[in-house]
């Protein structure tokens, strides 16, 4: 029976256990450079028994990719020695780590990100209301950004990481292709899939062949969360499947709420509906092993009850999903995957929201 405990092989690596860090966006990036309370932040929860670590999302190396100056970057050299060290800290504690690679799209100011001169992208040049912002990008844009993104990955390759994490979630680039509110485009790229094919496989042939790729998707956006991709589970089968075969390893599948049914025809979660689409190893996230508000109620100082992910893992054990991504309680207790696979359940703490902030 499958429980926390049981590794999991993914291409040539071996996760010791089910327990993922979410991937977080917690600052400490001034510039796109990582700094050393981050590189500690990585470093406690690896040494605490958390089975596969995600980055936070990390802007590729493109001029248009980023959206805050203070979120990481894969660009420049500075970023990349202290990724270097952060992921060579995460080894040395035994634990692979994934680094999370995103393109922000038309979710740009480029007064606030790392190039003040860099365009905004997006397939057809609208937001998220489908108001006119920024360009329609160009079949030319579209490939050097598709060229952007496996550098990168070759990038992170070089620097240890065990694979990437593709960001085709949350209202940003990627996502916007999969989207019909930001994708009105009448080429080949207006076919929702099909920007997220070509980035896979244009990484999968840039890297070795046990380097991990995952993808995560999600219906919400940050902007809008009610936001659907599919409506039905034939839509979300055209979508994911061509990622699936394009070179995907892993799925994470973004909720809010990890245990809604998808579709109202079936009890299955997203993460549920991903494996069974896919037959790929799918990671459940979205409020796992908390009580009380979602995840974006700690931008308004609010924590959370921690509680045991029974529910999670009786549903790991059906085989609906593979993994767990834990966001809010690893922030707030970096012992929290060492204490719950140890079943010491009682000295887990609640979150406080201003773990966010003071990283420990």
């Amino acid at each position: 029976m499958t429980t926390l405990t049981t590794p999991l092989t993914v291409r040539a690596t071996t996760l010791a256990n089910r327990v993922v860090l979410a991937p977080m966006g917690v600052g400490h990036s001034e510039k796109g450079v990582p700094d050393e309370h981050l590189r500690a932040f990585y470093r406690r929860r690896a040494q605490n028994g958390v089975g596969l670590l995600i980055s936070g999302a990390t802007f590729i190396d493109h001029s248009s990719a980023s959206n805050h100056v203070l979120l990481p970057s894969i660009a420049s050299t500075a970023a990349q020695v202290s990724w270097q060290r952060i992921v060579a800290d995460v080894h040395a504690e035994g634990a692979p780590m994934l680094l999370q690679i995103e393109h922000a799209g038309v979710d740009r100011d480029p007064r606030s990100s790392l190039d003040l001169c860099g365009r905004v992208l997006s397939p057809s040049g609208i937001d998220h209301r489908g108001h006119s912002h920024g360009d329609e990008m160009s079949l030319a844009d579209i490939h050097e950004v598709i060229d952007a993104f496996a550098r990168s990955a070759t990038v992170a390759q070089r620097l240890g990481f065990d694979g990437v994490e593709v960001h085709g979630a949350h209202g940003f680039l990627i996502d916007q292709f999969l989207w019909d509110a930001t994708n009105h485009r009448e080429d080949e790229y207006g076919e929702p899939s099909r920007f997220a094919v070509d980035v896979i496989q244009a990484i999968r042939a840039a890297t070795n062949d046990d380097f991990i790729i995952s993808f995560r998707w999600s219906q919400w956006k940050l902007h809008d969360y009610s936001a659907r991709i599919a409506n039905d589970i034939t839509q979300l089968d055209k979508l994911l499947r061509p990622i699936a075969a394009a070179g995907v390893d892993l799925f994470h599948a973004s909720t809010r709420r990890w245990w809604e049914p998808l579709f109202p025809s079936s009890p299955l979660t997203a993460a549920g509906w991903t494996k069974k689409m896919t037959g790929k190893p799918t990671i459940a996230a979205g409020s796992i092993a908390t009580t009380g508000p979602s995840f974006d109620s700690v931008f308004e100082g609010q924590g959370a009850e921690a509680t045991t992910p029974a529910d999670a893992v009786a549903r790991m054990q059906q085989n609906e999903f593979d993994l767990i991504a834990v966001g809010r309680p690893l922030l707030g207790d970096p012992e929290w995957a060492s204490k719950m696979l140890s079943e010491r359940f009682d000295d887990i703490g609640d979150f406080d929201a201003r773990s966010l902030v003071d990283l420990h």
